[in-house]
């Protein structure tokens, strides 16, 4: 375990001084680009990644490498490193799942498998309460319900016009 947790510390600092972490348009995504390609090749091996072909950027100039890590590997790493990161790196993570919790990249169940409910884990969802949150069919249609007696209340005041049935009685 002792050699595991050294090669994230230095996975880490690595991606601190040299890395990036950010989305390619709706997935997450870490990067790094540098001339040495053994210190490339040695942190795509970690993130179990290509290495891409190297390219130079101007004449004149060393040849540059690079690797990117995308997707649900990029966010499990991003989770992994975070704790060894600096408070900039942590806020761009942060920022980084947000966004992508917000997109619609966002993973989905392979075909045939349901998410948990929140409400009641055992349960599988069937919807989403007014929070975003999934709901098992029991939950979702009592607030189906609820909902309805609501709307039906308020086209009742609605249809009531300007409340004279109510001044009438008194």
């Amino acid at each position: 375990m002792r050699g595991e947790t050294s090669q994230i510390a230095w996975l880490a600092g690595i991606l601190e001084g040299e890395g990036s972490f950010g989305m390619a348009k709706t997935s997450p995504c870490i990067q790094i680009q540098m001339c040495d390609r053994d210190i490339v090749e040695r942190v795509a091996g970690l993130l179990n990644i290509k290495l891409r072909a190297p390219w130079k950027r101007k004449d004149g100039y060393q040849w540059v490498w690079g690797c990117r890590a995308f997707g649900t590997d990029a966010v499990g790493w991003m989770l992994t490193l975070y704790t060894f990161l600096g408070e900039r790196r942590r806020a761009k993570i942060r920022e980084v799942l947000a966004e992508w919790r917000r997109s619609s990249a966002m993973p989905r169940m392979p075909r045939g498998q349901r998410w948990p409910a929140s409400c009641h884990p055992e349960r599988h969802s069937v919807g989403t309460d007014h929070r975003g949150r999934r709901i098992c069919k029991k939950c979702y249609m009592a607030q189906w319900h609820a909902d309805k007696r609501v709307a039906m209340m308020a086209a009742a005041l609605n249809q009531g016009g300007s409340g004279d049935s109510l001044s009438s009685q008194g």
